[in-house]
């Protein structure tokens, strides 16, 4: 029904080049994964036609699915595909990773939380911050336990924090992590006041979490009564041994109206900054994303996009998919 909806809602020739090779796969209460002859078709399925799946499946479901992809191996396909690569929005967002601390047997429950499709590509201009996450991930040092990422908008912060949950959890799958933006913890913290839920809020997150990721930090200045609550949970959580991360368009010091006791908080964390990378970094990222998503593209084309004058290293990346996309679609 779902293909006859989409029929009906799509171009013949759209539906035929884009839906028709589609295969399903499996489903649950929260998603319906959908086979895709290759990554790039995933991705601009992804990109174009989304909201029109959204819309259909609501339609059939009654509720809102997540949409994803697998890649489908078949036979003409198996030695250019080897694996089945999810495909899933470039900013992820992490769910909560539930555990018992006091319980010594690992929660049947797998995570579930979107994945980037590829590690995380390190150069001269982000190694310092992808370093800084290994040594937090790996908390070799109890005193390593705050983290500021520093980086402008579409440079890999939250892919880092992605990589970051992941490694954590695989070394230790009982402790409880969770992700969130600075403006959905000042959202949930409004709200809960709100409905008179605050307790239970301020026990979600100084007690019943070990690691917490906060991404755009930068977001709270002057949002005072934010700022002190977050104080409260950042106190908590490491004074029990846990571990806080923060990510930041801007430097720490140049947050304008944040109280000070925050700040220095902040400041005494370790902090890993991913500078704008060179031309030469952006030909060589580019390479090796082409190479790791099996695409052939000639160097002179890798050195024109990467000319374009970019600094956005997820811009850069999509521009390198989208040409890649036309040309394969326009042949």
């Amino acid at each position: 029904m779902t293909v006859n909806l989409m029929r009906e809602a799509l171009p013949h020739a759209q539906f035929q080049n884009w839906v028709s090779p589609l295969e399903f796969i499996r489903s649950d209460d929260k998603s319906i994964i959908l086979g895709v002859p290759n990554r790039f078709h995933g991705e601009w399925i992804r990109n174009h036609y989304a909201s029109q799946f959204q819309r259909v499946l609501k339609t059939q479901c009654g509720n809102d699915l997540q949409l994803e992809f697998e890649i489908l191996l078949k036979e003409q396909n198996e030695a250019e595909e080897p694996v089945a690569v999810p495909v899933v929005p470039i900013r992820p967002i992490l769910r909560v990773i539930e555990g018992n601390r006091q319980d010594e047997t690992v929660p049947d429950e797998t995570p579930n939380y979107p994945r980037f499709p590829n590690p995380f590509l390190t150069s001269d201009f982000n190694n310092m911050a992808y370093q800084c996450c290994q040594l937090f991930a790996a908390n070799t040092d109890w005193q390593f336990n705050t983290l500021v990422i520093l980086a402008g908008v579409g440079m890999g912060k939250s892919h880092l924090f992605s990589e970051v949950a992941s490694q954590i959890h695989k070394m230790k799958p009982r402790l409880r992590i969770r992700y969130i933006t600075a403006e959905s913890f000042t959202n949930e913290m409004a709200l809960s006041f709100k409905n008179g839920t605050n307790r239970e809020f301020k026990v979600k997150y100084q007690d019943e979490t070990d690691v917490l990721l906060v991404d755009d930090i930068h977001i709270l200045a002057g949002r005072l009564r934010t700022q002190e609550q977050l104080l409260h949970v950042f106190n908590e959580i490491t004074g029990r041994g846990g571990r806080v991360a923060f990510s930041s368009l801007i430097p720490i010091e140049r947050i304008e109206n944040i109280i000070d006791p925050l700040k220095s908080r902040l400041l005494s964390g370790v902090i890993g900054e991913i500078k704008d990378p060179t031309f030469q970094e952006k030909v060589d990222l580019l390479g090796r994303t082409s190479q790791q998503n099996q695409m052939g593209i000639a160097p002179e084309v890798l050195h024109a996009i990467a000319d374009r004058g970019q600094r956005d290293i997820r811009e850069l990346i999509g521009t390198l998919f989208r040409i890649h996309l036309q040309a394969h679609v326009e042949n």
